[in-house]
């Protein structure tokens, strides 16, 4: 629908405990769409609540035991 998207993804190699995905909005700074990491099994997302016209970025990381990967 024109007010949310679905982000879809391929897990990388490698351990890892989750993902975590970020938001911004056109020249904003990220924010974390969630307070807890999504599960390492977790490949999709939908992202709702959008707002028409707006301009978003999105980016994604993986967790370890090291903290975040780089997006």
């Amino acid at each position: 629908s024109q007010d949310s998207v679905r982000l879809t993804w391929t897990a990388p190699s490698g351990v890892f405990t989750g993902f975590r995905v970020e938001v911004a909005e056109a020249n904003s700074s990220f924010v974390a769409l969630d307070q807890d990491y999504l599960l390492p099994t977790t490949n999709s997302l939908w992202v709702t609540s959008l707002r028409h016209s707006t301009q978003y970025r999105f980016r994604l990381a993986t967790v370890n035991g090291a903290g975040l990967s780089p997006y």
